[in-house]
């Protein structure tokens, strides 16, 4: 069975595990805490699927429960920063228990405003995680990511800024059978800004990425320039759209080699203090997974043209609901396509500020130029989560 990509899978499992309400309320908590201090949460999903494998035929029903244990670490320091996340993901299934995994992550940064217009800023990740079996006769393949960054930024003149970047990843898998897929990616890259309007700043970047596989002769680089526009006019509104020209080439002549346009953009706006909209646009070429062994008929790679559109509002101070819906053209290098459609629905209700349930349901459909690949999935979705910050503590201990 085939699977789109590396992160394209892993994505829809985790929109499929975590319904909206919960998972926005914790970006929301965090940004308006402020200060140093530890921010434990605790996220209770389960969901009920019609189609777990995402299979045309011998559809399998299934309620998958996940636990996510997560904690964050924050320590501003006068102009520096330190930011620690720590999460994980104990997925549990009630028919299929051959297929539970327990996932972790850990992300951490470091943001240095230095002397004179320069910042340095370090990043680190580390990740267990899988690829989630997609037929009964599949497994899990698991992996673990280790990823490094470092941006130093230079702002000069008042109205420009300079940036340059690198980082390198390295995915290995844990099962022999799947270590044909290990790879390692380096990336380069550089940015010059400048400031045309007080809150308006024209980019130009480019990049350079080599990926190595290390038992297979994939070894490919992908080169991208692009030119674009960030602005935030009022408080209410920001956006930014990036578009240039992507380039990937492989090391073998007979892979071939293809440029395609590209883009990314994203719209954030809140025309009352009760509604918000957003909006994210891209078109990139990634690379397909188990390249090696299950996605040689479609090909080493895919352009991905995807939209993401999504309306929140607050009916009270407590009760938030929101409707998304999404769209994605996959264009594979050996001629498959794949158009992939899906709605969500999701209602929240916070009691406290530390406490909030969702529920929700969803819609995912694969229309496949091979119909092998087509599916329906529909889901039902419920969550619980529990955020201890310092507010949230000192209140429930109150209330007892």
């Amino acid at each position: 069975m085939n699977r789109p990509s590396l992160p394209g899978a892993f994505l829809i499992f985790l929109l499929a595990a975590a319904p909206w309400p919960a998972g926005a309320q914790l970006e929301e908590a965090e940004g308006a805490g402020g200060g140093a201090g530890f921010t434990p949460r605790l996220i209770t999903d389960v969901e009920n699927r019609t189609n777990l494998f995402l299979t045309a035929a011998d559809t399998e029903r299934e309620t998958l429960t996940v636990y996510r244990p997560g904690l964050r670490f924050s320590a501003p320091v006068q102009t520096h920063a330190l930011e620690l996340r720590g999460e994980g993901f104990l997925i549990r299934a009630a028919e299929f228990p051959e297929f539970d995994s327990d996932e972790y992550r850990a992300n951490g940064s470091l943001d240095f405003d230095l002397f004179r217009g320069f910042t340095l800023s370090p990043r680190g990740r580390y990740q267990r995680s899988s690829n989630p079996p997609l037929s009964l006769t599949d497994l899990r393949h698991r992996y673990r990511d280790a990823q490094a960054g470092l941006a130093v930024g230079y702002n000069f003149a008042d109205r420009w800024q300079a940036l340059v970047n690198g980082s390198y990843l390295e995915r290995r898998f844990e099962e022999p059978a799947d270590e044909l897929d290990n790879f390692s990616s380096s990336t380069y890259g550089a940015g010059l800004g400048y400031r045309i309007l007080p809150k308006t700043t024209l980019l130009g970047q480019g990049d350079y990425a080599r990926i190595n596989n290390f038992l297979t002769q994939y070894d490919n680089r992908l080169v991208r320039a692009t030119l674009g526009l960030v602005w935030e006019t009022t408080a209410k509104l920001s956006a930014e759209v990036h578009g240039g020209w992507q380039d990937k080439k492989f090391d073998r002549a007979a892979l071939g080699e293809h440029g395609d346009w590209l883009v990314q953009g994203r719209l954030r706006f809140q025309p009352t203090d009760f509604d918000r909209i957003s909006l994210q646009l891209s078109r990139d070429i990634l690379e397909t997974a188990f390249t090696a062994r299950e996605n040689v008929a479609s090909g080493r790679y895919y352009v991905s043209t995807a939209g993401d559109l999504a309306y929140q509002h607050a009916w009270t101070a407590k009760i938030k609901s929101r409707v998304a819906t999404r769209y994605s053209d996959l264009e594979f290098s050996r001629g498959r396509g794949d158009r992939i459609a899906g709605a969500e629905l999701g209602l929240e209700y916070s009691p406290r500020k530390w406490l909030a349930v969702s529920a929700g349901g969803g819609y995912l459909q694969d229309h496949s130029s091979q119909s092998r690949f087509n599916y329906v999935d529909r889901r039902l979705l419920a969550a619980v989560e529990v955020i201890w910050s310092a507010q949230g503590v000192a209140a429930w201990a109150g209330e007892r």
